[in-house]
């Protein structure tokens, strides 16, 4: 992987992890990514689970270009955070 792209997906991890964190109120683990061809989309999807739950797993859908959240997929009965 290039210098830029371990950059994208660290870039990326981080927009995500403070999504998840705001959103539901939980620090999740991320185990694979996916970065689309810029021809196709420019986005980074990330794969992984709920911190020390393993078995809750998530996905998110990160853009590349300003880092915002596109998607995101969360276990069923998730709470939002209050």
């Amino acid at each position: 992987m290039t210098d830029q792209n371990e950059q994208t997906v660290q870039l990326s991890e981080e927009a995500a992890a403070k999504y998840f964190d705001e959103k539901y109120g939980v620090e999740v683990e991320f185990t694979k990514h996916t970065i689309s061809p810029p021809d196709l989309a420019h986005t980074v999807g990330l794969n992984g689970y709920i911190k020390d739950k393993k078995k809750e797993e998530i996905f998110i859908l990160v853009n590349y270009d300003d880092f915002t959240i596109e998607a995101a997929s969360v276990p069923e009965g998730l709470p939002l955070k209050k």
